[in-house]
């Protein structure tokens, strides 16, 4: 959607308030995560503008809590990590895999400055969404939302699908965007493999203690050298879990200065099934041989 159909632009800031602070009232009762704005451009020109509105409605004692949802490749947590209104610093890294976006989830802004920030929920709001476009499969749902959530500490994922996002019920369209070759209702979207692979995604983080875990890229030994084969790994400050995301099969080799014992498994985000992993521990250094094709997870757990 334009800018110039968008209120949170076109309208003057006290109307853009008073219209803020009415939703607020109307939905506060519900379990709500508001986005002021969306897809939205946070910084330059809108920059002032869109603080003086987030301070305006959520400056106070407010239910829910809040985020921003920035436009694609845009990073916004310089500017917006001491506004003490906003909860979660959202990004958006597009719907495609080429090298340049695969190097900005693991090597990119937020990779490289989230632990300069006052602490902050990071979650990246729009990954590739699942059939926005013929090349964008399950598959780079899973590489980009596994890639997203191992590249901060963890918090969480967005999923989304072209279908889903506008909420299009059958014989409906997509307003003011081109018109895809092919559309799905939500209802159908909400079921495709993308879908329940990201939800599996979440229970399989639940089972350990994903809030202690944080990015640790020093762990690899060698990273292979395309960007679709970036290794993410992720564990927690007393080592007790590691966790790496393969995107194809590898081998891992992790660094293991203190040679600490671990029980290791692989988890398919595919199947979302776990088997035993063979380990062989070198001086300082674990290794692990990826057991098929595709993305996998090695998880290490002290014994």
């Amino acid at each position: 959607m334009g800018r110039e159909l968008s209120p949170g632009y076109y309208l003057p800031e006290p109307e853009a308030i008073l219209l803020a602070n009415y939703m607020v009232a109307r939905y506060g009762g519900h379990q709500v995560i508001w986005i002021l704005g969306g897809d939205g451009k946070y910084i330059g020109e809108y920059e002032q503008r869109w603080k003086t509105i987030g301070r305006a409605v959520f400056g106070g004692e407010h239910p829910g809590v809040t985020s921003l949802h920035s436009q694609g490749g845009s990073w916004i947590g310089k500017e917006y990590a001491h506004e003490e209104w906003l909860d979660i610093l959202g990004y958006q890294t597009g719907h495609n895999s080429t090298d340049n976006t695969i190097n900005w989830i693991t090597k990119g802004p937020v990779a490289n400055e989230w632990s300069k920030l006052p602490p902050k929920v990071l979650i990246n709001m729009e990954p590739c969404y699942e059939d926005i476009l013929p090349s964008v499969t399950s598959k780079e749902v899973r590489n980009a939302s596994y890639w997203s959530v191992f590249s901060t500490p963890v918090a969480g994922i967005t999923y989304g699908a072209n279908g889903i996002w506008p909420w299009i019920r059958p014989g409906e369209k997509i307003q003011n965007h081109r018109q895809p070759a092919m559309l799905r209702p939500w209802e159908e979207s909400i079921k495709l493999p993308g879908s329940v692979q990201i939800g599996q995604l979440a229970h399989f983080i639940r089972q350990y203690p994903w809030w202690q875990m944080k990015p640790a890229p020093e762990l690899v030994v060698s990273q292979p050298a395309p960007a679709g084969r970036y290794i993410s790994v992720s564990r927690s400050d007393d080592r007790q879990t590691i966790m790496a995301y393969v995107p194809t099969q590898t081998t891992v080799q992790l660094f293991n200065p203190q040679n600490i014992s671990y029980q290791a498994q692989w988890y398919d985000p595919v199947t979302n099934q776990s088997s035993a992993a063979n380990l062989t521990n070198k001086p300082g250094i674990i290794e692990a041989v990826s057991p098929k094709n595709g993305d996998q997870v090695l998880v290490l757990k002290k014994k």
